[in-house]
């Protein structure tokens, strides 16, 4: 398995690094004692805003050698799941050479790990965990599924090799009941999607207008909620699901949206370049 660099702020969000290469922090860690981030491949690098099953690369045994726990054990076939992005945190004054470390999976799991680990750059300040886990269930309630629809078909577009490809085919089809290009809504149906997505960026700038300043969520404060919806924003940019809109040809789904509500989600974008530097 490749591995990637996570270093004390960027691997705080696991869902926008790239993918499966690994280089020993060298911000706040040392190269003995890396924090170090898995998470699925792809042609294109950050893609996917969810936890997904690694046994789609066929790596649970890696994972297992690695001595990340599973996330779940089925209770009818006793059947272990491992589940990415997961980390192993070397860095916590244990020793390398006796190999102890310690490992989290799961975004949000991981996102607080390092937060309470590392709290000089807090992502959940001034007592608001509770506050932003309700934006993130909103933004994963209202948003992801609607973005999912208008881009699901791509996604084997950029996945790393023709097995991994397949292998994502399939899942969806147990999923969805039917083959994958036929998921994404097409026509009229397609434009509604559209205008229910359009509808629900309209709420969350409405909310986020209340700030005094700032294009984070919590004005001039970054948090993990800005993590969140930059995950989104990489998932749409990075699914080549074009098409057209309002007589304009577009690439993808970040190509239309990025200019909604006067450049806001572009502003966020470009504002949290920095912790999504890729070495």
């Amino acid at each position: 398995m490749n591995h990637q660099n996570a270093s004390k702020c960027i691997s705080r969000v696991a869902q926008v690094q790239q993918h499966l290469i690994a280089h020993p922090s060298v911000q706040g860690r040392t190269r003995d004692k890396p924090i170090i981030l898995y998470d699925l491949r792809s042609r294109v690098g950050a893609w996917s805003v969810s936890t997904q099953l690694p046994k789609y690369m066929e790596n649970q045994p890696e994972l297992r050698k690695l001595g990340i726990a599973p996330t779940a054990v089925s209770r009818r076939t006793g059947l272990e799941f491992y589940t990415l992005p997961a980390i192993r945190d070397q860095g916590t004054g244990r020793s390398v050479e006796t190999d102890d470390y310690v490992s989290v999976v799961d975004s949000s799991v991981i996102a607080e790990y390092l937060d309470e680990t590392y709290p000089e750059h807090p992502i959940f300040p001034a007592d608001s965990k509770a506050l932003q886990s309700v934006f993130v269930m909103w933004i994963k309630t209202n948003i992801y599924p609607l973005v999912g629809r208008l881009i699901v078909s791509s996604i084997p577009d950029i996945l790393a090799s023709e097995r991994e490809k397949q292998y994502f085919r399939d899942a969806q089809k147990r999923i969805f009941g039917k083959d994958i290009n036929d998921v994404c809504p097409k026509g009229e149906i397609r434009q509604k999607v559209w205008q229910q997505l359009g509808q629900q960026f309209d709420t969350l700038d409405e909310h986020l207008s209340r700030n005094r300043s700032g294009d984070f969520v919590m004005g001039e404060t970054v948090s993990y909620a800005d993590m969140v919806l930059v995950a989104l924003f990489l998932w749409m940019k990075n699914s080549p699901s074009g098409g057209q809109r309002d007589g304009e040809e577009f690439k993808t789904v970040w190509d239309v949206m990025k200019s909604w509500h006067n450049g806001r989600w572009a502003r966020l974008m470009d504002a949290m370049a920095q912790y999504m530097e890729q070495k």
